[in-house]
């Protein structure tokens, strides 16, 4: 088991920093920046799409979902006024299922006095919309921005790693991409390590056929590792969480 770990974690150091060197710095580092610049963009943006597809389509798309959920509850001799007096369970599933806050759309509803029958129903029915409308624009919004800044932003980085590369700072590029291959592994892998370390008592508990005390410490790369790293206090607590010590 200690052989077959050590194997395990040494071929994966060998392929990051195989993959460092085929990227380049640039390129290893741009799924980072492109995260980051999607997330930022995402939260910034997301507010201003959203309003115009809430305005401009969702709104309208949601409340003929309800007109059509609704079909026979506005109209005829059923009125909005008996259907707040009543709240048949026909029509308190229909505003569960919109995630339409009764009380608050009772209220809404007595602010609309004077208005006609018509336009009433109509507001209802956009009120009844308007949860899901926001929440289906906002979701929208944010992939849909997420996405797009993260595909430019890697195609920003790809040509900007192929013209480095076409230089003589292409050997600085591999190089530093290796270095980074060495040093993401290494986080990763040490956090594994300093996991793996921790709840190994409860894998020699829970199967005693395959785990037992004393097998990593045979592992001299989780060794290293262990008397190597910069996790062995945040995985205390981490841990400390899930009653694992």
């Amino acid at each position: 088991m200690a052989a077959a770990i050590d194997l395990i974690i040494a071929l994966i150091f060998i392929f990051a920093v195989i993959y460092g060197i085929i990227k380049g710095f640039i390129g290893s580092v741009s799924w980072i920046f492109s995260l980051l610049a999607a997330f930022a963009a995402a939260l910034l943006l997301t507010p201003v799409l959203s309003a115009l597809l809430y305005d401009g389509f969702m709104l309208d798309r949601v409340s003929a979902a309800v007109e059509t959920a609704a079909v026979g509850l506005f109209s005829g001799d059923t009125g909005l006024a008996k259907l707040f007096e009543e709240k048949p369970d026909v029509f308190m599933d229909l505003l569960s299922r919109f995630g339409a806050d009764a009380a608050a759309l009772e209220e809404y509803y007595g602010a609309l006095d004077g208005l006609g029958t018509e336009t009433a129903k109509i507001l209802v029915r956009d009120a009844i919309a308007d949860p899901i409308a926001e929440m289906l624009s906002n979701a929208v919004s944010y992939l849909i921005i997420f996405l797009l800044v993260m595909l430019i932003t890697k195609l920003i980085f790809k040509q900007l790693n192929r013209a480095v590369n076409a230089t003589p700072l292409g050997v600085v590029n591999r190089i530093l991409g290796a270095c980074f291959g060495v040093l993401w592994s290494y986080l990763l892998v040490s956090l594994f390590v300093v996991i793996l370390w921790k709840a190994w008592p409860a894998f020699c508990a829970m199967q005693p056929d395959i785990f037992y005390p004393g097998q990593l410490e045979s592992s001299y790369i989780t060794q290293f590792l262990l008397n190597h790293n910069i996790y062995s206090g945040a995985a205390d607590k981490l841990l400390a969480l899930y009653n694992i010590s």
